[in-house]
């Protein structure tokens, strides 16, 4: 019998007439075979009939039986990395893999696999990730402030400023703060609300906007800045609206600052919405005062919301008898009209007046009582015009003085104006006197007069000429002087005149001497003897020094008339 050769069998038949091609699966690798072998797990024959031989099942493959004809590729999931292999292994968690694949591989950031063997990794949900790993077996939420807005997201992206996640987890969005609310950072869990003195109008906001000078916001997340009212103020990122000082106000709602009273007004109280126009007869010339200023005794305001008091005609001469004075009619001093070849002229003040040859010179003493002189004799030649007289002089010329003391002023050193013999008829509030303006009393009041039974000062002011200096000839000084000076600069104290020692002499304080020159038992200057000496002096103390002139500057421009 002839032998079976390599890839074929008997099928462990006798007497045989052919032999038997081994099927897929099986092989004979020697002749004269009489049955053809099952391949292994693990291997096949390709599927081919009349192997010599079983090839091992390469990666990615497997057989699990005897016998296979083929083998079969590793499903989805599974893989195999050998050759000869009879079972696949399953991928591990967090991995795939395709059929006939040799390895496994690991989920890519934002899917996962929470189980083995898996063929395919699923999509994290909107609202995680696998926080950009990859072979996740599971996904982590977004932690608050951040969100995923699609599934399979590889990682968590944080809000963007303006925004937030309302301080929730999971979010697969992150919705616009709300108007009142901001976030200034990325990635903000929650919006912060605008504090008080700031606003946010819109949506989104990333800062919130101070509250303007003169608007506020009481409370946090506001929408708007409140307008101040008028009166009052606010600096900006205010609270609370403050009132204007006094001296200053807001006129309307919404000021950035209250503005201060102009010169010419006040506002006394705080909160003010506009300022009050000073007076008539008072005046304020600052700007952001509280109060207006009376007038100055020398002159008035007649009209209200002055800044500044008007003079009276002359300021030498005019004085007004109280404060707060609201017309020009309350200006008193001395005027004379004088009229020369026709002319008219007025004077306020004393003058050297020339007076034609072939003229005359007419004077009206209109107020107060004025003096002639005679320039030559300016001591000895003189003419008195009391207040009303009406007088005619010839020149060459006349010198016209009015006479202050005593009439427009008192001398507050002789009986606080005891001798004050002036016209004024009203008291320093201005009611008409029910007596003359006189001090025969030497009150501290000075002159004074009955009104509706009540002893009013008539306001009248102290006398400069003839007390701090004196004026003329002297015999009308009444000031405080005591020393005369002597030979070689030197000065000694004058000694009174009630006294006879060191030196007798004969002018003693007399009513005559008292009423006329102002002699009394003191030691002041004084001047009763004006035909040998024309300024203040007086015996002195000195044993060797009879008498002796005072120092006592002489009245001129330099010196007002009296203290308004």
């Amino acid at each position: 019998c002839a032998s079976c050769p390599v890839g074929s069998s008997t099928g462990n038949n006798t007497g045989a007439t052919v032999c038997e091609t081994c099927s897929a699966g099986k092989f004979s690798n020697s002749t004269g075979s009489a049955i053809c072998s099952a391949c292994q797990a693990g291997s096949s024959t390709l599927n081919i009939t009349g192997s010599d031989s079983c090839s091992l099942c390469r990666p990615g493959s497997f057989s699990s039986d005897d016998g296979s004809a083929v083998c079969s590729v590793c499903p989805g999931g599974q893989y195999s990395d050998k050759n000869g292999t009879t079972t696949c292994s399953l991928c591990a968690a967090g991995n795939y893999s395709e059929p006939n694949a040799t390895v496994c591989n690991m989920c890519m950031p934002g899917l996962f696999s929470n189980t083995t063997g898996s063929a395919e990794c699923t999509k994290c949900a909107a609202g995680s990730s696998t926080e950009s790993l990859r072979g996740s077996t599971n996904c982590t939420l977004c932690t608050a402030g951040h969100f995923a807005a699609r599934a399979g997201s590889p990682s968590c992206d944080p809000c963007a400023v303006g925004t937030s996640t309302e301080d929730k987890a999971g979010a697969d969005k992150c919705p616009l703060c709300e108007a009142g609310f901001f976030a200034k950072d990325t990635g903000s869990s929650s919006c912060d609300s605008c504090p008080a003195g700031s606003y946010s109008d819109s949506t989104g906001s990333s800062a919130c906007t101070v509250c303007a000078a003169g608007t506020v916001s009481a409370a946090p997340a506001s929408v708007t800045c409140s307008l101040c009212a008028a009166g009052t103020t606010s600096p900006v990122n205010s609270t609370a609206c403050t009132d204007c000082g006094a001296g200053s106000f807001a006129d309307k709602a919404g000021s950035p600052e209250c503005s201060p009273c102009a010169a010419g007004s006040y506002a006394d109280k705080t909160g003010s919405v506009d300022c009050t126009d000073c007076v008539p007869g008072s005046y304020q010339d600052q700007t952001g005062q509280t109060v207006c200023a009376l007038c100055a005794q020398g002159s008035y305001q007649d009209k209200k919301g002055g800044a500044v008091c008007k003079s009276c005609a002359n300021s030498r001469t005019y004085t007004t008898y109280k404060t707060g004075s609201i017309s020009e009619d309350a200006c008193q001093g001395p005027l004379l009209n004088y009229t020369i070849a026709g002319e008219a002229s007025q004077l306020t003040d004393n003058a050297t007046v020339p007076v034609p040859e072939s003229s005359t010179l007419v004077l009206t003493a209109v107020s107060g009582n004025w003096i002639a002189r005679n320039p030559s004799n300016p001591y000895t030649e003189t003419v008195l015009l009391m207040q009303g007289d009406k007088k005619t002089l010839k020149g060459p010329k006349v010198i016209l003085e009015p006479l202050m003391t005593n009439i427009f002023c008192y001398k507050d050193t002789e009986g606080h104006g005891a001798r004050f013999a002036g016209y004024q008829d009203k008291d320093i509030k201005g009611r008409q006197c029910e007596s003359p303006c006189r001090n025969t009393e030497s009150l501290p009041i000075g002159p004074h007069c009955q009104v509706q039974n009540e002893t009013s000062p008539c306001g009248i002011p102290q006398c400069i000429w003839d007390v701090e200096c004196s004026a003329g000839d002297g015999t009308g000084y009444r000031g405080l002087v005591n020393k005369a000076t002597l030979e070689g600069g030197r000065s000694a104290t004058c000694q009174r005149w009630d006294k006879d020692y060191p030196h007798a002499h004969t002018f003693h304080p007399t009513t005559y001497n008292t009423a006329k020159y102002g002699i009394g038992n003191d030691n002041t200057c004084r001047n009763p003897d004006p035909r040998n000496i024309q300024k203040p002096w007086c015996y002195t103390t000195d044993h060797w020094t009879r008498f002796g002139e005072c120092s006592v500057p002489e009245c001129g421009a330099a010196f007002d008339y009296f203290k308004h």
